[in-house]
């Protein structure tokens, strides 16, 4: 089931224990960094956030869902794990909230080392942003 984002998940206390994000190639071309974001909590559940026209969608899911490709299609889209090599395994989640402006919808996931990661949507496009303080 699909969860519009009038209420995010509680993840404040969660640990995170993987995060990977679904890209979106076209022609060759990335098109979106980050077109899905799937953030592994407590080692037991996979959270999927996307952001389609301005509005945020979350839901629990078993694993994250890979779209099968063949070589001959124009779009793909891999999955890519950015937890590791953005230092967040074990940290601990403080927050999530939702940010809106007039074209851009953004979903922040707060972290115990005062971190931030950003998926940012605009323009239909959606991109990570990660902020250390």
């Amino acid at each position: 089931m699909w969860v519009e984002t009038n209420k995010l998940p509680d993840l404040a206390g969660c640990v995170c224990t993987a995060l990977l994000c679904q890209q979106f190639w076209y022609r060759g071309e990335l098109s979106a960094d980050a077109n899905v974001v799937f953030l592994e909590t407590d080692g037991q559940q996979w959270h999927r956030f996307s952001i389609d026209a301005g509005e945020v969608f979350w839901r629990l899911v078993a694993s994250p869902d890979l779209i099968e490709t063949s070589s001959e299609d124009e779009f793909h889209y891999p999955h890519v794990e950015i937890g590791e090599g953005l230092n967040l395994i074990g940290k601990r989640i403080t927050g999530i909230s939702l940010v809106r402006e007039e074209r851009k919808t953004s979903l922040v996931l707060a972290f115990s080392d005062n971190s931030q990661l950003c998926l940012h949507n605009e323009q239909d496009i959606s991109r990570l942003e990660f902020n250390q303080t």
